[in-house]
């Protein structure tokens, strides 16, 4: 029973990431129904789940309010707004850093690429770039990791073991925020 709970759970933070990123580009149909057909697979099965991994049309729109009656059904609150996507995405992927379930750097270049094209987060940061989000410690980091690749004379012998401390860095201040938004 634990181990299907552990599933659902996975499962649910997989759909709490599609319907957040549903705001900012083309949602990735097949997954989601593989995600469905996964769930379906174990047991849970609900009326809703048919539209999604049998649609009645490949039109989009009629797959996202099938996609969208599924999620409520699951309990997960599609987001109302851009920033409570945003919001809900770093949730995702931040944890994915705290859990050490991808490279840091990595899941930073996305995040990245979340602010710099939807998040408006220049205009909502204070003092810090981020801080609107709690994770200006974060995108310090990952500046820095940016400097000692733009930066030739920072490419020493030790530059191996200055990647392995920042990543590190990288992963007890996604910890932190976690531990904080939780």
């Amino acid at each position: 029973m634990v181990d299907l709970l552990t599933n659902i759970n996975e499962f649910k933070n997989e759909l709490k990431y599609y319907a957040a990123i549903i705001y900012f580009k083309p949602i990735n149909i097949i997954r989601i129904k593989n995600i469905f057909d996964k769930l379906m697979n174990q047991g849970i099965f609900y009326d809703e789940f048919i539209d999604i991994t049998y649609p009645k049309s490949d039109y989009t729109e009629e797959f996202i309010l099938a996609f969208n009656a599924a999620l409520k059904r699951l309990g997960i609150t599609v987001p109302d707004n851009r920033d409570e996507a945003v919001l809900i995405l770093l949730k995702y992927y931040i944890t994915k850093i705290a859990l050490i379930e991808m490279d840091p750097i990595e899941v930073l270049e996305k995040i990245m690429k979340i602010i710099d094209f939807n998040a408006d987060i220049y205009s909502k940061s204070n003092k810090y770039l981020g801080d609107s989000y709690g994770i200006h410690s974060l995108l310090g980091l990952y500046y820095e990791y940016e400097d000692i690749l733009n930066n030739w004379s920072l490419k020493d012998k030790t530059f191996e073991s200055r990647l392995i401390k920042l990543k590190q860095d990288m992963i007890n201040s996604a910890a932190k925020w976690v531990k904080k938004c939780s």
